[in-house]
C-alpha cells in the first residue's frame, strides 16, 4: 500500500509541473556562446531555473551567492561531452519541470561555472521573459521555452561580447558569435578589504 501511495504521489506532482526548455542554439544565427571567466569555452558548469520577486533581482554574482536558495527551483550540470549539436562552448538545451505555484514571478536562467550558485567562481543571470501564471498547467501554456542570445536587457550581469566560435566541431565552420563570459564572483578575503575600505571613507566622511 505504501509503494502505491508513493507512485501516486510522484505523478500528481509531475502532472502539476510547468515544462520549461533552455537552450543557447536559436537555429537563427542568434545563438549565445558561453565562455568563463576570460572568454574561453566553458566546458563544465550549471544551468539553473530561478524566480524573482520584483525588487529582489541580485544585481551581481556576489548578491546571487548571498541570495542562497531563494527561489531556487532547479539545476542541471552541463560539460563538454554534452555539447553534441554545437557549439563546442557550452552548448545545451535542457528540460526542467518546475512547480509553477507563483503566480507573476519571473523567470531567470543562471549558469556557474562550478556545481551550484555557492561554490562557483564566475556566474551569470538572464532574464528569459517568461512570467509564471501560478497555474498548474505552466507559464504561457502547457509549457514555455527560452533561447538565450544575449539581447539588450536579457544577460543582468555577465560580459557580452562577439568572437568567432567553432559551431561544428569541423575546419572552417567557424562564425562571429555573441559570447557570454561570467562574471567573477570575488574571495571573501577580497569583498572584506572591499567593505572595510567602504566603511572607512564613510567614517572619514563623517568626520570631515
Amino acid at each position: 500500500m505504501k509503494r502505491l501511495i508513493v507512485i501516486a504521489a510522484a505523478l500528481t506532482a509531475s502532472a502539476h509541473g510547468a515544462s520549461i526548455t533552455i537552450a543557447n542554439i536559436t537555429g537563427s544565427g542568434e545563438d549565445l556562446a558561453f565562455g568563463n571567466l576570460i572568454g574561453e569555452p566553458l566546458n563544465s558548469g550549471f544551468v539553473a531555473l530561478y524566480t524573482f520577486a520584483p525588487g529582489s533581482i541580485p544585481a551581481t554574482a556576489t548578491d546571487l551567492q548571498t541570495n542562497g536558495l531563494n527561489g531556487f527551483l532547479g539545476l542541471t550540470q552541463f560539460d563538454a561531452s554534452q555539447a553534441i549539436n554545437s557549439p563546442d562552448a557550452g552548448a545545451f538545451s535542457f528540460d526542467f519541470t518546475i512547480d509553477n505555484t507563483v503566480a507573476n514571478s519571473d523567470l531567470f536562467v543562471v549558469i556557474g561555472n562550478m556545481t551550484g550558485v555557492a561554490d562557483s567562481t564566475g556566474l551569470s543571470l538572464l532574464n528569459t521573459g517568461i512570467q509564471l501564471d501560478g497555474e498548474d498547467t505552466g507559464p504561457t501554456g502547457d509549457s514555455a521555452s527560452f533561447s538565450a542570445m544575449g539581447a539588450p536587457g536579457e544577460v543582468l550581469f555577465g560580459d557580452v561580447g562577439r568572437d568567432d566560435v567553432d559551431w561544428g566541431n569541423t575546419v572552417g565552420s567557424s562564425y562571429n558569435t555573441n559570447i557570454l563570459s561570467l562574471e567573477a564572483v570575488p574571495e571573501p578575503s577580497s569583498a572584506l578589504l572591499l567593505g572595510l575600505s567602504l566603511l572607512a571613507l564613510a567614517g572619514n566622511r563623517r568626520r570631515k
